[in-house]
Order: structure tokens, then sequence, then C-alpha cells
């Protein structure tokens, strides 16, 4: 129970509240906008397994995790500082980077939408009439989350009932504000050839970041907005923009939900990397387990995993397992390219590519041994 005290109500003229559903007149392709009520992706999204391979097909670039980036015009560039560091001491800053990457790569939730069902209190029709404007009672009690604050509305005919999304998210706003939130629609929402703007300048990053400030994971916006992102983004075939940030996982999550990989699994095959390839198969697998796939997809992938595995081909100085351990991916997606590929024609091709670029490098590579008297 709230503290009395703490207990605050606004008195508001009774006006129609913004929608939270955004019109589209744009598809990019057939893929829904908002995940399936009836099936909740959390369980899923949040599984480790899930998660290791989400992190995994990200693929970590420190220079752009790091990279320098506007901030609402603060000033972000600083006087660089130069340390002299003993081995141990740079091991540890060396970790330290890693840790601050892993934060800053914290992928956003795929949630199920929130409950919009009215839940009334009570109705006291002797209160009916007393005024013209409803009355909002929020707690504005100190730690806790704002998702966790009891918000009540009087109805002008005495009905009291709990305040939906929408006017709990502005009560909160109003006494908690979140730096960067709003409590209008920003322009880019409002306005739908401001966004398709952005979208045509292939502004993915500033879009989804937006959208993770401005709205929460389980509302009906933040599921239209990153929806359409990832559908313009596959459309372009444009992952490269969002690949090491934390928007490729939820991408590569929401492919994978509904279906539909075979983009990402072509450009992934024309730059070479093979295991991020099963990688992202055995994440479709997981969610469709009535996908025709071998049962040797499993072991695959916790091979793939190892953190001693590389992601990409190179063959410098490339074991025999780790030569094996590739020719098993390309027979892996081989398979699924037979079985359950939309895109079969593309991604033959591509495969035929790598496959004989692989060939040509291991021979290339057994030939260096040899002069070397390496077996």
């Amino acid at each position: 129970m709230w503290s009395p005290q703490l207990l605050r109500f606004t008195k508001t003229a009774s006006s129609p509240h913004l929608s939270l559903v955004y019109l589209q007149q744009r598809l990019f392709n057939n893929l829904p906008l908002a995940y399936n009520t009836e099936n909740d992706p959390a369980p899923y999204f949040f599984s480790p397994k899930v998660q290791r391979l989400l992190k995994y097909l990200t693929r970590v670039d420190h220079s752009k995790v790091f990279r320098h980036r506007t901030n609402y015009g603060e000033k972000i560039l600083e006087t660089p500082e130069y340390k002299f560091m003993t081995d141990k001491q740079l091991q540890e800053e060396i970790e330290k980077m890693k840790t601050r990457a892993e934060r800053l790569l914290q992928m956003p939730p795929v949630i199920q939408l929130h409950d919009n069902t009215e839940h009334i209190i009570s109705k006291d029709h002797a209160l009916g009439g007393y005024d013209t404007a409803k009355y909002i009672f929020t707690d504005i009690s100190i730690n806790v989350e704002n998702k966790n604050r009891i918000c009540f509305i009087r109805e002008t005919d005495g009905t009291l009932k709990r305040a939906d999304r929408e006017v709990q998210k502005r009560m909160c706003q109003t006494y908690f504000p979140m730096r960067g939130r709003t409590l209008k629609e920003p322009s880019m929402v409002a306005d739908e050839s401001l966004f398709n703007k952005l979208l045509e300048k292939k502004s993915y990053e500033f879009i989804l970041d937006k959208a993770c400030i401005q709205y929460e994971p389980d509302e009906l916006q933040f599921h239209h907005m990153t929806a359409k992102v990832y559908q313009h983004c596959n459309l372009h075939a444009a992952y490269e923009l969002l690949r090491s940030t934390r928007h490729f996982g939820p991408m590569a999550f929401y492919f994978a939900w509904h279906n539909s990989i075979d983009g990402l699994l072509l450009e992934l095959l024309q730059t070479n990397v093979i295991r991020e390839s099963v990688a992202l198969v055995s994440l479709q697998r997981i969610m469709h387990p009535g996908l025709v796939q071998t049962d040797e997809t499993k072991a695959l992938v916790e091979e793939i995993l190892d953190p001693q595995a590389s992601t990409e081909i190179d063959l410098k100085r490339i074991s025999n397992d780790e030569i094996n351990l590739d020719e098993k991916c390309i027979t892996c997606i081989d398979n699924y390219i037979n079985k359950n590929s939309t895109k079969k024609a593309q991604q033959d091709l591509a495969l035929q590519g790598l496959r004989e670029l692989y060939k040509q490098r291991i021979k290339v590579e057994h030939g260096i041994r040899a002069a070397h008297g390496v077996s």
C-alpha cells in the first residue's frame, strides 16, 4: 500500500487522449508489425541459448561500439589520456573495455504487448456529476518502478478505474521525467513523411534508439517502429548498419520469429561468414521446431560458440579441426537451402562461391605448410 502523504491527484479536462496506434500507409513486406499476443516471445528471447546466439550474431566490433556519436548537443569529445602500463595493467584495461562494451550492447527486450483490459474498481453513482473533469490519482512514492506505480482515474459519472497505460505513462513522465522522453509524440513519429525520410536515409540506429527512449518495450508503437525499421533494413539488405549495435540481436530475433531469415542468411553467405549462418539457422529452428533440419545442428552450434572459435574464414594459421568445423557448417547450410530456403537460387550461388573460395584458401594454406615442413 502506498503512503497517503505521497498520493497526489491531478485534475484534467475531459478530452480524448492520444492513440498509441500509428497508422501505417506503407508496408515493406508482409511481415507483421507486432508480435502475436497469443504467443509470448519473451521466454524464447530471454532463454540463455537464444541470448548466446544473438550476442554471437551481433559480432562485437569495439571500434564501432566506442565510436563518437551525437549526444543532444552536449560535448562528447574529451582530451585523450595517455598512460604507460605493464602487460598486466593492459590486460585489466582490456577486460574493463569488454565489460563496458557488453553493457553498451545490452539488447532491448522483446516482450508481448501489454494487456489493455479495463479494470474497474468501483462505481459510485453518488459522485456522478460532482465535477465536469476527471481526477487522476498517482502514487509518487520514491524507489518504485514507473511500470508498477498505481494510477487511478475517477470518471465524471463516479466510476473509479485503473488508468490505462498511456495515462499512467504521462503521469510518470510528469512527476519523474525521463531524459529524452517527451509527453507528446515525437515529430518523427507524428509525421509519417518525416519517418519515411529517416528510413530512406537509413538512420536505423537513430530511430531505434529514439523508440527505446520514448516507448516501453510492450507498447504497440514500439513494436510498430522497430518492425518498420527491420523490414526496411531487410528490404535493402543494410544489415551492416545495425551490426555491432544493441539492436542487431532483436532484429535477428524478429526475422527468426517470423520465419524470414533468408535475406540475412544470404548476406552472411556473400560475406563468407559461414559459422554465423549456422547460428542464424539454429536460432530459427529453436522457434520453429517443425523445420526440416539435421540433428547435428545442436552439437555444431556448441562448437561454433566455443570462445576459441573464429567467426570468419581465416586460414592464416587454421587448424585441421577448424577446417573440419567449417566443412560441417557448409554441409549444414547446404541442407537448409535445399529443404527450407525461400531464396534457394541466390543462396546456392553464394554458397557455391564460398565453397570454391574456401577450397582455394585451403590449398594455398596446405602449400604454405608443406613449404615450411609443417604437416
